[in-house]
């Protein structure tokens, strides 16, 4: 058996609500009256719940506390932000500066002209082309496979992950691993 709210609640057609206004023997302005004596009733409770609930300041919480609280985290983030943006383009100075040469193997090859790399100057998250060209053993086709394995990594997190790259074996990686840096 299913129930529904018209099967639990019988409501009273006319001729029931005809009987009951007979028996109590309400004439029709009785009936006005006590119609708008209901609605009088319900109108005033209504704004004094109003006047209770909706126009009294009920909100007595202090937020001093919490703005103080996110006026430090924001002033800390901001810090933090300052410092990265401080870090990644005014970096520390030099202190070494090694001068890497070219050896010639073959004729067909040309070589690099002599560039001064420091020890631990080329980031390789920050690393354009020309500069991983500047490295030994990394030629035009290798420095774009390693910026495109950066860019599907989403950045390198350590040295070692350019061993991933298609054209840098571990002896590449011993060689060039004097001037790289990784930033955390």
């Amino acid at each position: 058996m299913v129930l529904s709210y018209s099967s639990m609640i019988k409501l009273p057609d006319k001729r029931t609500l005809y009987l009951f206004y007979e028996r109590i023997s309400l004439g029709k302005k009785e009936r006005l009256a006590i119609l708008v004596l209901c609605s009088l009733i319900i109108g005033v409770e209504t704004v004094r719940l109003a006047k209770l609930y909706v126009f009294t300041n009920r909100d007595t919480y202090d937020y001093a506390e919490l703005n103080a609280l996110i006026d430090k985290r924001t002033l800390q983030m901001q810090q933090s932000y300052d410092s990265l943006i401080t870090a990644r383009y005014n970096p520390a100075p030099i202190a070494e500066v090694v001068e890497v040469k070219v050896e010639k193997k073959s004729t067909k090859k040309t070589t690099k002209p002599k560039v001064s790399l420091g020890l631990n100057s080329l980031d390789i998250n920050l690393a354009d082309a020309k500069e991983w060209e500047a490295l030994p053993r990394i030629g035009p086709k290798t420095a774009q496979a390693i910026i495109d394995k950066r860019i599907e990594l989403g950045g390198f997190t350590a040295i070692e992950e350019l061993l991933k790259v298609k054209g840098i074996g571990p002896k590449t990686l011993e060689q060039i691993k004097p001037y790289l840096k990784a930033l955390e």
